[in-house]
């Protein structure tokens, strides 16, 4: 019987060794089941690199109807969320080289001046000043990224203006934002990217309490805030999980405690439960003081 008993177990260990010899055999890939999957490894390496951003990314419209709040919200919010460590990155500019745009502008001002202001500067150079002398007295003109000693005519202010615009979106060539307008408000985009993805555990949670923060920071302001991420889904998944887990464990509890009742017809046989009540209090004891700390 020994000797049957160590064949029997060498046979399932080598059973066992042969097929994790390539991979694992269990897969948690729900993907796997559809009939006709493709489960090449550059496909899947794709889809993982699609997957990613909805996982960790998280895209929000900063909204106000003066456009220098709008941006100045947007710095403020990505400051704060970047301070706060969940997040490895929170981008609300563009990363542009401003010194080598300005020697750009300069150099080719002549050749990238729009036809019209080309043609005024030669038919009509006297209006052409004028409307120069206005724009340097007047602070509502808008802003150059090349300074007024550097270009008196102003050719590179009037080559930005005379930029195309693609769409509604623009860049705020000041601060280096993207800039929306509809309904009456400037949108700023305000990217950011966590540290780990929708499904740890606590991280979602945490998120959607940092963005309801947020919106009534920008309440407050007189702003709006717009969020999409697949991280604000997993934190609204959860919260509903939990409260059908505890609505479910509810009934359960309740269920049992009416059959001991009716079983015994004792009220003693309830002190049976009280190591049940114990164990349940020390395990929900972690997500109290959890709770406790966000609110605080």
């Amino acid at each position: 019987m020994p000797r049957l008993f160590l064949l029997i177990l060498a046979g399932v260990l080598a059973l066992a060794g042969w097929q994790w010899h390539d991979r694992s055999p269990l897969s948690a890939n729900l993907m796997e089941l559809v009939p006709g999957t493709d489960n090449d490894e550059l496909v899947v390496s794709a889809e993982k690199r699609m997957q990613e951003p909805l996982n960790r990314e998280m895209l929000v419209l900063v909204g106000h109807s003066d456009r220098q709040k709008a941006v100045e919200l947007a710095r403020n919010l990505a400051e704060q969320w970047q301070s706060t460590g969940l997040f490895e990155k929170v981008q609300w500019s563009l990363q542009a080289d401003l010194p080598a745009l300005r020697t750009q502008l300069l150099q080719g001002r002549i050749a990238m001046l729009p036809t019209a202001d080309r043609t005024l500067l030669i038919d009509d150079p006297k209006t052409f000043i004028e409307q120069r002398v206005q724009t340097l007295f007047d602070p509502f003109a808008g802003f150059s990224l090349v300074p007024g000693q550097d270009d008196w005519l102003g050719l590179t202010g009037r080559i930005q203006n005379g930029l195309p615009k693609q769409g509604s979106v623009e860049a705020d060539l000041a601060s280096g934002a993207l800039v929306a307008s509809a309904e009456g408000k400037s949108w700023v985009l305000l990217r950011s990217r966590t540290r780990t993805d929708a499904f740890d555990m606590h991280l979602p949670g945490q998120v959607a309490d940092l963005l309801a923060q947020a919106r009534v920071q920008a309440s407050q302001a007189g702003g709006q805030l717009l969020a999409a991420s697949g991280l604000l889904y997993a934190a609204d998944g959860q919260k509903q999980a939990s409260r059908e887990i505890t609505w479910v464990g509810g009934g359960a509890t309740v269920g049992i405690l009416l059959l001991l009742l009716l079983a015994f017809r004792r009220w003693s046989v309830l002190l049976a439960f009280v190591p049940v009540v114990v164990g349940m209090l020390f395990a929900r004891w972690p997500a109290l003081r959890y709770s406790a700390a966000c609110t605080s």
